[in-house]
């Protein structure tokens, strides 16, 4: 079999599939934004009690 009897491939032949095809990208796109907006309000949370977790480098004076 040669290329000349190759079938051509063609995008237009099955526009439902093409639709679907671009409707699953877009929900898969949409879905991994979503998702990395959720975590990235969690993660910004712990930004304001941050500092209150952490040890102090020196310690105070002693109380004599």
């Amino acid at each position: 079999m040669s290329a000349r009897h190759a079938r051509p491939r063609a995008t237009t032949s099955d526009p439902l599939g093409l639709f679907l095809s671009w409707l699953w990208a877009a929900g898969t796109v949409a879905g991994f934004v979503s998702v990395a907006a959720a975590v990235d309000s969690e993660l910004g949370d712990q930004d304001a009690i941050g500092p209150t977790l952490t040890v102090p480098d020196a310690a105070g004076s002693p109380a004599a």
